[in-house]
């Protein structure tokens, strides 16, 4: 009887350890994992986005890792030439933190293109932040993206997985 007690206890309590582990292992959602990447390491790109036009734009949101950001390189490629510009925004909720405007005949293929602010940016270290890609016509550019990434951008109207293939400098 006091057997078959101790092994009824010693059940329990492996189950509820089991079930704690997964509950453990699960918990944190692939969003969330994905939001908390290291930023400032640059993915390798697996594949490019459609064209960069005049009424698409384009966010990727993070949660920043390091606490300054002196600028934030994002990779380009090449589709064909235009006289366009294009809008780079790093965002904090509604506040836009940098802004620059960078003539597309300035952006090299698959190199970075960068954004940087006036000044250093400060106290932002486990801040979500939004990178915001937008232009004033036709670019004759997509951006490089990686798809193995847990992470969704938004890249128009349209919720897609990946992550930008840009990178946060201190």
């Amino acid at each position: 009887m006091k057997n078959k007690k101790l092994l009824t206890y010693v059940l329990i309590v492996a189950v509820v350890f089991v079930l704690f582990g997964f509950w453990f292992m699960f918990s944190s959602n692939s969003k969330k994992n994905a939001l908390k990447e290291d930023m400032t390491i640059m993915p390798s790109a697996t594949k490019t986005s459609d064209e960069i036009t005049k009424n698409i734009v384009v966010e990727q949101d993070f949660v920043c890792n390091i606490d300054t950001i002196s600028r934030l390189g994002v990779v380009f490629s090449y589709i064909y030439d235009s006289n366009s510009e294009i809008a780079l925004e790093l965002l904090k909720g509604n506040e836009v933190l940098a802004k620059n405007t960078i003539p597309a005949k300035d952006v090299e293929d698959q190199h970075r293109t960068f954004l940087t602010p006036d000044s250093l940016i400060t106290n932002v270290k486990n801040k979500q932040l939004k990178l915001r890609i937008s232009c004033n016509d036709d670019t004759g550019f997509a951006l490089m993206i990686n798809e193995n990434s847990n992470a969704t951008y938004k890249f128009g109207s349209s919720s897609l997985k990946g992550r930008i293939c840009f990178v946060i400098e201190p």
